[in-house]
């Protein structure tokens, strides 16, 4: 015996438990200065619109009917619980905040629960946790108020029960795989998109000449769907039984797929997904690496399987209306899982003395660059008292019954607005214009502040204020620019 195969024999079995613990204690440790140092960030213009949506909710008002929305609607409905358990104040707010986070924490389980799946070694199991938490993007969008953080949860937990399904004659993994992928929905439907590779590799499996068990995975694929549906069931209802579905369908697809059709492969878009996708794969250099290391292993089953899937999610963002940041968080996970499966094959290598520590020395180095770089990171950046401040002097210069007129989701959470479309009102690229080249509507905003007499506005998207509807009524806040308070003359 050779004294490196001697070395390699001794240190295989050498016990990792006490570097793995530490590890992932690491992995804990970068997480939690993620929270600290991004608790009082500004907050989001998207966020504010959850929350004020779940208000409006909360206080009666119908999503799609009384007011816009063109999300689906379950993430509004979630934030309704801790709108009504803490009240109209900036700790309820900061409070969202911290539930946000938390469901943010859940994605690594998630991913874990995935991974586990994938990965037969402990240590490459929590290199995908690593890849997944050095990502600023990840982060950065993950941790706003928004639905896109559970529908990439939900997503996970499908995922993770589909791969169980595949090697288990139970059905509850394929009743479960359907039906996360229809909570999935019910939070974004861009999901969709997700649920086309489930059914996709549903039907490979089904197909395949590997398979000699077709009845059960055609009672499986069955299974998962009818369990999809079964999730869409009580909403769909809902809205057959008041007449609103029609209403949904048109704002949820009919508007936001002619929404800014044109410019989807402008220039400028193109130019944003670029950018999108260099940030990802270059905030952290070891997981650019072992990700792009993936086009020298395309002939592992299992690396390809991941980096296609990552790849059909990153060119489906190129479908949606206008590029976003939160628009890659679903692809994300499965890059860091590709990244692991070709970092863990690297170093399976018999020129490693020993897999397990070899990577976990590739974890140091890939724990090493979030940390290095936390003050730079987006998401960690800005600063929430002013635009809490605004909300306060909302709340205490305003009656419960008063109007307010926000046009930017600025600082109008808890007040009733002036007109349907309260957001999304930009000239040219907004909701409201897009809503007006399918379906008349009349739009005044001069005519609705003189009957409904809001008693705060903002100049956004106001061309005149030199309107009497404006100038005879209104004072400028000098502490807050762009914002006016209403004085009746008596």
């Amino acid at each position: 015996m050779s004294c490196l195969q001697t070395i390699k024999k001794h240190a295989q079995g050498i016990s990792w438990k006490i570097p793995f613990s530490f590890m992932f204690v690491a992995l804990a440790i970068i997480l939690i200065v993620y929270f600290i140092r991004s608790y009082g960030r500004s907050f989001d213009e998207d966020e504010f619109e959850a929350i004020h949506t779940a208000w409006k909710i909360l206080h009666g008002e119908h999503i799609y009917v009384d007011f816009f929305q063109h999300h689906n609607p379950l993430f509004y409905y979630l934030l309704t619980i801790p709108l009504y358990l803490f009240g109209e104040s900036v700790k309820t707010i900061t409070a969202i905040r911290v539930i946000q986070f938390c469901f943010y924490l859940l994605t690594f389980q998630a991913q874990y629960y995935v991974a586990t799946s994938v990965f037969t070694r402990k240590t490459s199991v929590l290199l995908s946790l690593a890849f997944l938490a050095a990502s600023n993007l990840f982060f950065d969008r993950s941790a706003n108020i928004r639905p896109d953080t559970l529908q990439v949860l939900f997503c996970l937990y499908a995922f993770g029960t589909f791969l169980r399904s595949r090697t288990s004659q139970e059905l509850k993994y394929s009743f479960l795989t359907g039906f996360f992928l229809g909570i999935s929905f019910l939070f974004l439907q861009k999901a969709v998109y997700f649920c086309a590779i489930i059914l996709f590799l549903q039907i490979v499996d089904t197909l395949s000449p590997r398979n000699n068990f077709l009845y059960p995975k055609y009672r499986r694929i069955t299974t998962c769907w009818l369990a999809f549906l079964l999730a869409l069931s009580p909403y769909v209802a809902y809205l057959v039984c008041n007449g609103w579905l029609e209403t949904y369908i048109f704002l949820n697809f009919k508007l936001n797929s002619a929404w800014m059709l044109p410019a989807r492969f402008s220039s400028h878009n193109i130019a944003m997904h670029k950018i999108f996708i260099k940030e990802i794969v270059t905030s952290n250099p070891v997981f650019g690496i072992f990700f792009f290391g993936s086009l020298f292993f395309i002939f592992d089953r299992k690396i390809r399987m991941y980096f296609f899937i990552s790849l059909y999610l990153v060119l489906t963002t190129a479908l949606l209306s206008s590029p976003f940041r939160q628009s890659y968080l679903l692809a994300v996970p499965f890059m860091s899982i590709t990244a692991a499966l070709v970092c863990s094959k690297i170093l399976e290598s018999s020129l490693f003395l020993n897999t397990d520590i070899a990577i976990l020395l590739v974890l140091i180095l890939t724990f090493y660059y979030p940390l290095k770089n936390i003050n730079n990171y987006r998401g960690l950046d800005g600063d929430c008292s002013n635009q809490m401040k605004l909300v306060t002097y909302v709340l205490d210069h305003t009656e419960p019954t008063d109007f307010v007129y926000d046009g930017q989701k600025r600082f109008n959470l808890f007040r009733k607005d002036i007109d349907y479309f309260w957001f999304s009102i930009e000239p040219e690229k907004g909701g409201l214009t897009a809503y007006k080249k399918l379906k008349y509507y009349h739009y005044n905003i001069y005519e609705k502040i003189t009957s409904l007499k809001p008693k705060i506005i903002s100049d956004s998207f106001i061309n005149n204020l030199h309107d009497s509807s404006i100038a005879d009524f209104y004072k400028k806040i000098d502490m807050f620019p762009g914002i006016y308070i209403r004085q009746d003359k008596n």
